[in-house]
């Protein structure tokens, strides 16, 4: 055995022993409230394009470009109300392409403690200062910022994946026009939910003037695949140029691009406004059942999380509603906090109340 056989092994068992060891399932039975298909448009999109049968199989900047690419970012740019946008073939490719890039070893990154990983890989990959200010605290973000050299950019998420609460984003984008700073907004958890035609959380209130970009990732209510930055013209030609993840990778096949326009249509149809209200009544029955039973549970929206406190009792947890027909997944430090580990419960436009009910009375009868 070489020594590197040797370190990933030793690594590997380490990880087991730890109780975070990872693997891949196949063909899960049971109820989903896992997955981030929010309002079931996964469900809804099959496309198989006629037009353009062979798909790019280059990079944009080396002969991937197509009519199609470009004309799915100009509609992505309008229907959000920015000058332009550029695809990215996921949404993490979005935010470490974006934030690996923009700023250098003068500038500073400040970001919410709680912001995605894809933006935080980003930001190290840079050579610019970085500072994370408390979950959704605005003075604390206020001190970060005058401690900042250069540049400031300040990154967050509009509905945070892992608690599912929504950030203060008027605040925000006050605080940072206040001192000069430029905010990035991280919308994956809130197109298609919120604002009108699901448009994100930064167009409800207004605020599009007010960031120097957002970043929407098609993976999760959009039911597809794939990422954007809209933002300014300036910009999106900086990412053209300077964006790794971008230049050096294979542009989007015909069918992904076809997926992600079909799932546009769908904010625009009546099947959008129906599925959001299917999942409005979903969280509601759940919030007021989980309440009822439990003093564990963190409820917040279409993301809610049961407490653990520790990976050995979430995994537990998580195993015993699998084998009662439950699909859902423990979050275990460090990707949380360490006393923060929970169960993560996603809520769906096509979960019935009869399902909701039956995994709170398992979560009541694995607590009691």
């Amino acid at each position: 055995m070489s020594d590197l056989d040797k370190y990933i092994n030793d690594s590997l068992e380490k990880r087991k022993n730890e109780k975070l060891f990872r693997q891949l399932f196949l063909d899960e039975k049971g109820v989903d409230f896992i997955t981030n298909d929010y309002l079931g448009f996964s469900r809804l999109i099959n496309v198989e394009t006629e037009t353009e049968k062979h798909s790019p199989s280059a990079s944009r900047l080396l002969g991937g470009n197509t009519k199609a690419i470009e004309d799915l970012e100009k509609h992505i740019a309008q229907f959000h109300g920015f000058e332009t946008a550029l695809y990215f073939n996921s949404g993490y490719n979005a935010n470490t392409g974006l934030f690996a890039c923009l700023l250098s070893r003068h500038d500073t990154y400040v970001f919410d403690e709680q912001v995605h990983a894809s933006v935080r890989d980003g930001i190290r990959q840079s050579l610019a200062q970085n500072f994370s200010f408390r979950h959704n605290d605005v003075n604390d973000l206020e001190e970060k910022i005058k401690h900042s050299k250069g540049n400031v950019v300040v990154a967050v998420e509009s509905v945070y994946s892992m608690d599912g609460d929504t950030a203060p984003l008027v605040k925000l984008a006050e605080t940072c026009k206040k001192h000069g700073a430029s905010l990035i907004v991280d919308e994956a958890h809130s197109i298609g939910l919120f604002g009108k035609e699901g448009r994100g959380l930064v167009h409800e209130l207004k605020l599009t003037g007010d960031v120097f970009a957002v970043v929407y990732t098609y993976g999760k209510a959009m039911g597809c695949h794939g990422g954007a930055v809209a933002c300014k013209a300036n910009l999106r030609d900086y990412l053209v140029n300077f964006s790794r993840p971008f230049i050096y990778t294979t542009a989007p096949s015909n069918n992904q691009v076809l997926a992600v326009k079909t799932a546009y249509s769908l904010l625009t149809s009546p099947i959008r406004e129906k599925n959001k209200l299917a999942l409005r009544k979903n969280i509601l029955f759940f919030v007021e059942n989980m309440n009822a039973q439990s003093d564990d549970a963190v409820l917040h929206s279409h993301i809610n999380n049961f407490m653990t406190g520790s990976n050995e009792k979430a995994i537990a947890i998580a195993q015993a509603l699998r084998n009662k027909g439950f699909i859902c997944r423990p979050v275990l430090s460090p990707t949380v906090a360490k006393g923060t580990e929970r169960i993560r419960i996603n809520l769906h436009s096509y979960n019935t109340l009869d399902e909701i009910k039956n995994l709170v009375d398992a979560f009541k009868s694995l607590n009691g």
